[in-house]
């Protein structure tokens, strides 16, 4: 995973990276990873089909005791950036994801 970022530049950030160059055809979309759900909505309402969103926590679950399964750390590593909001849980993944 390349940077963790908090919900404050998540609509800057995906706005001038969409829009500072055009995306090859042939790369498809931009893997981001959120924590929650709500976050994927603002997610894919700036980026569109140029993102694809990868939401930790599925709905329904209490992010404060979720813990993430295997195939999702193995993901979220994949991923291009994490767009975190400054929940607890994330504060102490981030300590396992940085590189």
């Amino acid at each position: 995973m390349r940077q963790m970022l908090h919900v404050p530049v998540l609509a800057f950030a995906l706005v001038f990276a969409l829009c500072a160059a055009p995306a090859p055809a042939a790369a498809g979309p931009l893997t981001v990873a959120v924590t929650v759900a709500p976050q994927e909505y603002f997610l894919k309402r700036v980026g569109g089909d140029r993102v694809l969103g990868l939401t930790l926590v599925p709905a329904g679950a209490d992010p404060h005791v979720f813990e993430p399964r295997p195939g999702q750390l193995k993901a979220l590593t994949r991923a291009a950036a994490w767009f975190t909001i400054g929940l607890e849980m994330e504060q102490a993944w981030q300590e396992k994801f940085r590189p």
